[in-house]
């Protein structure tokens, strides 16, 4: 009896369904063409249907497997969402981000940040050799091409290359072992070893796909390509089928929302070839219609891509969107019964990050789909915008974040027991004094600090393309490296992670009794018991330069040092603040770029996802817990009173940074505005004022944040050009300035406003003298307050008077 006899036997007696059947006679057709050429017919008949039978014996175990842990993984998330005390809605955002009511417990977010930082150490030395400098404006980009050669199998002679190849392969051999111990279950010929990035405008530029097909078939031609046919679970061969099918894949790339996604079909399609061949094509190709030149940045997105969905799949089961869609529903019919809670002061819930709503914002966020580009050209045009907005707006964002993160790290480090002196001095030391060896050291114990992707401006993705959306994001990239906020919020966040696991060890010697009540709490909050801390105690310290550190790479394989390492993290989220999926997923809503309701919340929110992490962590946490003293009210004094000292401080700065004497803080106004700039409106406060707070602005001009005021902006010298107003020059001036890239890099701001900007308005301008005298006069009227370096000036008429800050006039 012939394989498809027996097949169609089975179908018959109800053992197999039809689809089952089709794909073992797939594969027992794919196995016998590969048989049949070193074996007799017979032969390699029978031995087609055994490896088929193993397959399909393998396929139902694995599914059979898949099932258990998504009932497992569903029912332990429905669980945790139904007992959290603030309800389902608050315990279906705790299980996919952090708790806001410092609950602690595992979530969705910070699992990836894990498993990122897992991948990311293990291509570390990759991304050390590979990552761009001088504020991303050099690139080692043929090295990049090297790594990608060593993963063809082709000897590029360069050992770093080598290095970086061994990494990677470590890297994504053990993100696809993980991801599949959790159940994830790849289809045929999906792997996940390389990245291909294919661009919808690409493809479709040149000839609508026509070029991008032919291109493909003279790879096939060269020996580089084969095109997997997963229908019939085998390479195609007959150039009728291999036509219909690359016709398909060009179909779906232009129809993807601006790029394929990660680990997309096309990705099973195309199979390029180990060797010279296959490197040659694959390169091509990707130059041509993928990543182009930035191929690192595709690298390390691709493990980001590996780290959510491996989260995604170990916390929520395979089957990740059907769980949250139960925890959706959950929460809907929790909210329609008209509960409210413990409390009527819910902060996230009056701002809509405590919902049904919420949650399946978050996912989307979560699971990437709110990364996609609805509309090419319209994403491109607006987050261009954006990226000229932060490009010309974020240079003094340093000042701010400097002296706020220093206070919030303090306040961290006190809640945990830690010494917030030392996490700050070690950050100083990681910025000007890290070498090789200690970010080698660090990245074993899973403390890598590197951005999710890195961007080189003088890298051009296409050649023959001089002005992208790509370059725009690359200048705002580089204007924020340049002025140093990078460096300071990567240092603070490894000096935080590495003081922690310092901080650990030196307790290691303690059992749960004895220790300190804030990092007794710590252990509590995270769900450690006495006996898990014995045995996580009991584990061998690592050495780094005479220091012992608990040994986080354990995250790797260890449940209990995952929990800790987690822990860790979740604790630096209060330290650095930095929006996560709850927040992301509010200033997105949910939507891709490019799409009407995506773009707007992008462009109302921009620069106000800092003031809602603030909002969402120690304000929150203060709303509804004592702290560590057991003193609600003390702990708020202490948190309030250190903002607005901090915001004392951040003003008066930017007051010198504009060449004016600090303010008398006797001035009851001062005050207020140092507790809007140090508290809830966040550590950009200064940026939001500056960019739409300007009086002359329209108030739709004022609430429509960077991108609407400088519409308005633009409005008003279009109307003062028409109406042939004196002031018209001026306002142009003072429009080009806010969209200049780097305008504003706080060593360089008064100098560029000075030498650049008020010497065209005294070119350009006919009422520059009023414009200068009214801001003068201002700013006295309000403040008493002078200038130390006047406008319209080319040189400081003398230095700051400091006293001014308490009322002594110079």
């Amino acid at each position: 009896m012939s394989v498809r006899d027996c097949l169609d036997k089975l179908v018959k007696q109800g053992k197999f369904t039809r689809s089952q059947a089709a794909r073992a006679d797939a594969l027992w057709r794919r196995y016998q063409n590969k048989f049949s050429l070193d074996m007799p017919a017979a032969q390699a008949d029978a031995a087609a249907a055994l490896q088929a039978a193993r397959e399909i014996m393998q396929s139902s175990r694995q599914k059979k497997n898949a099932v258990a842990l998504q009932v497992k993984r569903q029912t332990a998330a429905e669980q945790s969402q139904m007992a959290h005390p603030w309800g389902p809605a608050a315990g279906g955002m705790a299980v996919l981000t952090r708790d806001i009511y410092r609950l602690g417990g595992e979530n969705v977010d910070t699992r990836a940040q894990t498993l990122r930082e897992i991948l990311f150490s293990k291509f570390n030395a990759g991304i050390e050799a590979y990552k761009s400098s001088l504020a991303g404006i050099k690139q080692d980009t043929a090295g990049v091409r090297n790594l990608v050669a060593e993963l063809f199998g082709v000897d590029s002679g360069d050992a770093i290359a080598k290095a970086a190849a061994k990494g990677w392969k470590d890297a994504t051999e053990w993100g696809a072992k993980f991801v599949q111990s959790a159940g994830k279950i790849f289809e045929e010929n999906e792997n996940w070893r390389l990245p291909q990035f294919w661009s919808a405008d690409r493809v479709r530029r040149f000839g609508m796909g026509d070029e991008f097909k032919q291109d493909v078939l003279n790879a096939i031609e060269t020996g580089g390509l084969q095109i997997f046919d997963k229908e019939r679970l085998e390479f195609a061969q007959n150039t009728a089928r291999i036509g219909e099918l690359v016709d398909k894949a060009a179909r779906d790339i232009i129809t993807e929302a601006g790029g394929a996604p990660a680990f997309s079909k096309e990705m099973r399609t195309f199979h390029f070839a180990d060797g010279k061949a296959g490197l040659d094509a694959f390169m091509a190709l990707q130059d041509k219609y993928g990543s182009g030149q930035d191929i690192l940045a595709t690298l390390t997105g691709h493990l980001g891509a590996m780290a959510r969905e491996g989260a995604l799949v170990d916390m929520l089961g395979p089957q990740h969107a059907s769980t949250v869609a139960i925890l959706e529903k959950n929460a809907r019919t929790w909210e329609n019964t008209g509960k409210q809670g413990r409390s009527k002061f819910q902060p996230a819930r009056m701002l809509g990050m405590e919902s049904a709503a919420a949650i399946e914002r978050t996912y989307s966020v979560l699971s990437g789909r709110a990364n996609g580009v609805e509309n090419a050209a319209w994403g491109g045009f607006m987050g261009s915008l954006r990226s000229l907005m932060a490009a010309s707006s974020l240079g003094t964002a340093t000042v701010s974040a400097t002296i706020g993160d220093s206070v919030t790290t303090l306040l961290a480090s006190r809640y945990n027991g830690l010494e917030g002196g030392k996490v700050l001095g070690r950050a100083i030391e990681t910025i000007f004094a890290e070498n090789p060896k200690m970010k080698e050291d660090a990245a074993r114990l899973l403390v890598t600090g590197h951005a999710m992707s890195d961007h080189a401006i003088g890298t051009l993705r296409y050649t023959d393309q001089m002005f992208t959306p790509e370059l725009v994001r690359k200048l705002a990239d580089g204007v924020i490296r340049l002025s140093g906020l990078t460096a300071w919020t990567e240092g603070v966040k490894k000096a935080f992670t590495m003081e922690f696991l310092g901080f650990i060890a030196r307790n290691a010697d303690t059992g749960y009794a004895g220790l300190e009540e804030p990092f007794r709490a710590f252990l509590d909050r995270y769900r450690i018991s006495a006996k898990e801390w014995d045995r996580l105690r009991a584990i061998p310290m690592t050495e780094v330069h005479g220091a012992k550190f608990f040994d986080s790479s354990r995250a790797m394989s260890d449940d209990g040092v995952r929990r800790l390492y987690e822990g860790v993290l979740q604790e630096r989220a209060m330290a650095v603040l930095e929006p996560d999926a709850r927040v992301r997923g509010f200033t997105t809503q949910g939507n891709r770029a490019g799409s009407f309701m995506g773009e707007v919340s992008r462009s109302l929110t921009m620069f106000q996802s800092f003031s809602m992490t603030m909002v969402m962590t120690h304000m929150m946490a203060l709303a509804v817990k004592d702290g560590v003293s057991g003193n609600r009210a003390l702990n708020n004094a202490l948190f309030y009173s250190a903002h607005i000292l901090a915001g004392a401080a951040i003003v008066q700065s930017r007051q010198m940074l504009q060449g004016k004497d600090p303010i008398d803080m006797h001035h009851a106004k001062f005050w207020w505005q140092a507790a809007a700039q140090g508290g809830g409106a966040g550590y950009f406060g200064d940026l939001i004022s500056g960019v739409t707070g300007a009086a002359d602005r329209s108030v739709a001009g004022k609430f429509s944040g960077p991108i609407g005021g400088f519409i308005d902006d633009a409005s008003q010298f279009g109307n003062a050009i028409v109406n042939r107003q004196p002031s018209a020059a001026g306002k142009g001036i003072e429009l080009v300035k806010h969209i200049t890239p780097g305008s504003n890099l706080w060593f360089s701001r008064l100098a560029t406003d000075r030498l650049i900007f008020d010497q065209l308005h005294r070119a350009l301008d006919p009422d520059y003298l009023n414009g200068f005298s009214r801001r003068a006069q201002r700013a006295y009227k309000e403040y008493g307050q002078q200038y130390w370096f006047p406008q319209g000036e080319t040189t400081p008429a003398r230095a700051p008077a400091l006293g001014a800050a308490i009322g002594i006039q110079q």
